[in-house]
Parts: C-alpha cells; structure tokens; sequence
C-alpha cells in the first residue's frame, strides 16, 4: 500500500524486482517458443487457416475470463500464490502438448494454457505495480516489459530452430522446461505482507470488484494496440509459407529486438513529459508498420529491408505505448484496486489478440493479406485518434504528497 506506513522509495532493482522479472523472462520465452510454430503445428495436425486463428482466440479468451478473478484474489490474498499457479500450469499444459494431436485436444489444450497465461501476467503486473517507486513507475513497468520482450526475441527463433531440427516432442518438453525456470524464481520473490491488502483497507467503489472503471481508457488503446498483434502472429508466418521469398522470422527478430530498446527509454519519457507525449505517435508508428505490411503482401516477392523497417517500426511503435498504457492505468487506480486494475487491462490485451487473430481471420477468409493488415492498421489509426481526444479531457499523471501517498 502507499501512504505513511509504506513510504515510497527510489530504489528499483530490489531483490524481488530482479527474481520477477528473471520469472517475466522464463515465462514469455516458453510462451514465444510456441509463437511461431503453432500456427504450422496446427496444419500439421489437420487444421486450416481459420483454425490458426482459433487457436490465437481460444489461448487469448480463457486469459480474458481468468484476469478479473486472479486480480480481485491478488487485492485480498498478495500475489505470490497466484505466480505460482500460474508457472504451474504453464508446465502441466507445455508437457500436453505432445498428446493434442487433434484439434479437438489442442483447442481444449489451448483454454487450459490461457488460464495459465492470465493467472501469471495479472500477479505479475499487480506486483510491480505495488512495488514500484511512485516516482520511476513508467521506468519500472519498462525494464518489467523488457524481461517479457527478451523472451519475446529469443522464443521464435528458438522454436523454430527445435521443431526444424528435432521435431514437435522437443519442442513442447523445452516450453515446459522453460516454465519451471519460471516456478523456481518465483519461489525466491518474498510474500510482501505490506502491500498486501485487507477488506477494511478497501473503499466500497473497489471492495470485492473484479473490474475498475478507472482503467477502461488506458485498456481500450490497449485493444485496438493488441489486434495488430494478434493478426500479426497469427497470419503473418502463415504468409511466409506462401509462394516467393519471405521470411517472417526476420520481421519478429526486428520486432523484438527494437522493443527492448525502447520499452525503458520510452517509461523515462513517460515520466518526465506526460504519457500522451509518447502514446500518440506510438500508436501511430504502429500503424504505419501495418501499412507496410500490407505492401508487403501484395505481390509474391518480399524486400528484406522493408520487411526489416516494418520489424523495427513495430516494435518501437509497441514498445513505446504498452508500457505508458499500463503506467496510465496504474497512474488512475487507488492502491487497494491495483490487482482488479491490472485484470481489466491486461484483460484488454488478451481481447485484443482474440480480436486480431479470429475476427481478421474471418477477413482474411473472405478476402486477402493485404486486406487483412489494412484493417489491422485502422484499428490502430482508431486507437491514436480515440486516445488523443480522451487525452485532451483527462491528463492524469502520479503526484505524490509530502508523506509520498499517491493523490
């Protein structure tokens, strides 16, 4: 909790910030591991295109259902336990994979791995948002993010290079290796009972709730942010596997690596001059990235330089908004409702790769590639203009007072 009993400090790479961002790391690079190569596990088992994007939805909308319930838990009960569960079942449905050998199976496989997904993410995020200095928070949630993007640079190409050489069985039992990386870091992160709350510590607007109103807007960009994403993996590797020279792996390398750049730079900047200054044109690089994909697909053959800005343009548009979005959240959420407020953003992500894989999937069913990463980017060039007229009623920014309470 903020306030006199828990002052804020400057310090940032405590001992639990490093063990949960090294679990933040272990988690996505077992997560990415499967980013590209689900979508050819899903031909190799039968399914078609519109299966791929199922498979994204399902994974996407079981995290959606699980977040408010995991967040309302974190607010009363702390954040360790849920961290747990959560590298627990990301271990048990690694390990299922070798089984789902239909789409059936794989479907069902998928519901119980985006439990995992939304149990995990939404105690982490709620951790770092409690714990993180008032003063650094958009520093904090950046290098966070930064742990999630290290896995999301190494997964891809990792996984692709152990399905290439040894097949799927290695593939699925390396996920859940990975995932018990995560578990036993988790298990180093100490239950801080300080911050932890009880329901008399709760105003009767947050008491028990499971979604906080105050993070709508913040979530809402995060939907139309995350819609690009969800088109992105879902269809673009499938593109690749289409006739002419494209390799897709070279746009998520771009992609990843860029954002670990970004990500703390641009929670600096957030904190200095205003989150408005970086998520406008954020949104707007992002939408630009789609357009050139969109050119991209057009014709047969691929230009590696353009498929490599595209890469590069993505994830500085990315890695610059999604940081000050969850910054912004935390910025208008009392301490007591941090855990429900990171739910219902986090749910926003997971809605909006639900969104970007099955909804374009159905344009993509009825139309083409470029068509399908034109609308992708509108629905980012809708999120910028949305966010530029919220942001002109409402600039909220973190003030503390004397005794370092969040007012």
């Amino acid at each position: 909790m903020e306030g006199p009993n828990h002052p804020q400090k400057d310090k940032l790479l405590t001992t639990d910030f490093v063990f949960i961002c090294l679990a933040s790391f272990a988690f996505f690079s077992s997560f990415n591991l499967l980013l590209a190569t689900l979508p050819i596990y899903v031909l190799h088992i039968g399914g078609g295109v519109f299966d791929v994007g199922l498979v994204t939805g399902f994974f996407a909308a079981t995290a959606l259902v699980s977040r408010p319930f995991v967040g309302r838990g974190v607010d009363e009960r702390g954040a360790k336990s849920f961290l747990i569960l959560g590298a627990l079942t990301f271990i048990i449905s690694s390990f299922l994979y070798n089984v789902a050998t239909n789409m059936s199976l794989l479907f069902g496989l998928r519901l119980l791995h985006g439990v995992g997904l939304g149990i995990f993410t939404t105690a982490a995020n709620a951790f770092v948002a409690e714990t993180a200095p008032l003063t650094r928070r958009g520093e904090a949630v950046g290098i966070f993010g930064t742990s999630a993007n290290l896995g999301q640079a190494i997964g891809p190409g990792l996984g692709l290079t152990i399905m290439n050489l040894w097949g799927f069985v290695p593939l699925f039992l390396a996920a859940a290796g990975l995932s018990l990386v995560c578990l036993l870091a988790v298990m180093v992160i100490k239950e801080e009972q300080q911050w932890r709350v009880t329901a008399g510590d709760l105003s009767y607007g947050t008491r028990g709730a499971m979604f906080v109103s105050e993070a709508f807007f913040p979530a809402a960009i995060l939907l139309a942010l995350t819609v690009t994403y969800g088109c992105t993996i879902s269809f673009l590797p499938l593109f690749a596997k289409g006739p002419g020279p494209f390799n897709a792996g070279l746009f998520f390398i771009a992609f990843a690596f860029t954002i670990i750049i970004v990500r703390t730079l641009s929670g600096q900047l957030s904190d200095r001059y205003g989150r408005a200054v970086v998520i406008i044109p954020g949104m707007g690089i992002v939408a630009l990235s789609m357009f050139i994909l969109m050119t991209l697909t057009l014709g047969p053959s691929s230009s590696v330089p353009l498929l490599a800005l595209a890469g590069v343009l993505y994830g500085l548009g990315f890695g610059a908004t999604h940081p000050c979005l969850m910054a912004e959240a935390i910025d208008r959420t009392n301490a007591g409702s941090r855990g429900a407020a990171m739910g219902t953003f986090s749910g926003a992500y997971d809605l909006g790769v639900a969104l970007g894989g099955m909804v374009l999937g159905v344009v993509l069913q009825v139309s083409n590639f470029p068509l399908t990463f034109a609308a992708a980017a509108m629905v980012a060039v809708l999120g910028m203009l949305y966010y530029a007229a919220g942001a002109r009623r409402r600039n909220p920014s973190p003030r503390p007072t004397q005794n370092g309470a969040q007012i």
